[in-house]
């Protein structure tokens, strides 16, 4: 009986639109839990620019620590095979192309 005054009240003071159903709410895009964000599909790809022998599963250890995500390694490879192009270089060159011993030796320490 409760809801049958209820709707006659809100009738008394709507009218014919308290009758229709209220507008449902926009559509939120649902995102797969399985796809990583933007940000950590860029940085796999930074870091494995900037030293090409990481493996998958470093690059996977890395991304845990800094984002709190663990992808798998198969991810990982599909990231580097078909992700974004790297956004920086990298900071060093490679020991064999440092001519200077001194360059060298202090980009170690």
């Amino acid at each position: 009986m409760r809801t049958i005054y209820y709707k006659s009240n809100l009738f008394d003071q709507a009218g014919m639109a308290s009758l229709l159903p209220p507008d449902p709410p926009p559509v939120v895009p649902r995102q797969d839990k399985r796809t990583l964000p933007p940000d950590i599909r860029q940085e796999i790809v930074n870091l494995h620019a900037e030293y090409s022998a990481f493996r998958p599963n470093e690059l996977t250890t890395i991304c845990f620590v800094k984002f709190g995500r663990k992808p798998s390694p198969q991810t990982i490879k599909l990231v580097l095979a078909s992700g974004p192009k790297p956004s920086r270089e990298r900071r060093f060159q490679r020991f064999t192309e440092m001519t200077d011993a001194f360059t060298r030796r202090r980009t170690i320490i």
